[in-house]
Parts: structure tokens; C-alpha cells; sequence
């Protein structure tokens, strides 16, 4: 499942993690990232970006988020994971692009590249080229 916060209500740091770790969640939170429901406790989810994972909690009363633990991942799986990222950043980039628009159709390929351009700094590449 997709996990996407339109704003945050805000994030209980119950373990004291920097300051860090907690923007990089809330960050995840409002960009949007992989989740998956904790199939034993309503409300828990595992939600993940491309190196880290967090298990959280969404208070169903409040909206409040409860930051539980937070780890490390693996960097065992494949050579391209990090392609795959890139991709799906750039992909939700795009999406903010269309919708910053109107949701106006026909610039698909437009939005694509100026997100891509943001996130790889090709922009700075084009104007010395």
C-alpha cells in the first residue's frame, strides 16, 4: 500500500531519535512511501523509503503519528535498488507537478522531466550546456 500524508498533525518522538530521523519521516509522510499494515494492531503500519524503515502508529482519534522504532535497511537486494528509488521519487514528483497544475492533462512528459531535472540536478547541466 501507498502511504501519503496531506499535512501532518504531528509526530510523537517516544524514544528520543534525533531530530534527523524524525524529518526524514515526516518528510516520507508528506512525499509518500511503501507501507504495510500490521496485520495484528489496527493503526501500525512498517513504512519505508529507500534506506530506512519506520514503524509507526496513526492515532484514528487525532491523526497523530507515533514514531515507535526506526531501522536501518539492508543494502542486499539488488545493484539497481537505487535506480528503482530514484524512479519512484521522481514519479511522485511529477504527481505534485500535475496536481500544483490543476491536474491539467497533456504535460505528462513536461512534469516528468522537471521532476527528474529537480532531483538529479540536470537543471544546472542544461543551463551549462
Amino acid at each position: 500500500m501507498f502511504l501519503r500524508m496531506k499535512r501532518l498533525p504531528g509526530v510523537d518522538n517516544l524514544r528520543n531519535y534525533p531530530v534527523e530521523i524524525v524529518k526524514e519521516l515526516e518528510e516520507l509522510l508528506l512525499w509518500g512511501g511503501s507501507a504495510r499494515p500490521d496485520p495484528k494492531r489496527k493503526g501500525f503500519y512498517d513504512l519505508e523509503n529507500y534506506e530506512r524503515k519506520f514503524y509507526i502508529q496513526i492515532s484514528s482519534i487525532t491523526g497523530k503519528i507515533v514514531l515507535l522504532a526506526t531501522w536501518r535497511k539492508a543494502h542486499f537486494w539488488r545493484s539497481d535498488a537505487g535506480s528503482y528509488e530514484l524512479e519512484e521519487r521522481i514519479r511522485l514528483r511529477a504527481y505534485q507537478l500535475y496536481e500544483q497544475r490543476g491536474k491539467r492533462h497533456g504535460y505528462a512528459l513536461n512534469d516528468w522531466l522537471e521532476a527528474e531535472a529537480e532531483l538529479t540536478d540536470r537543471r544546472s547541466l542544461r543551463a551549462a550546456g
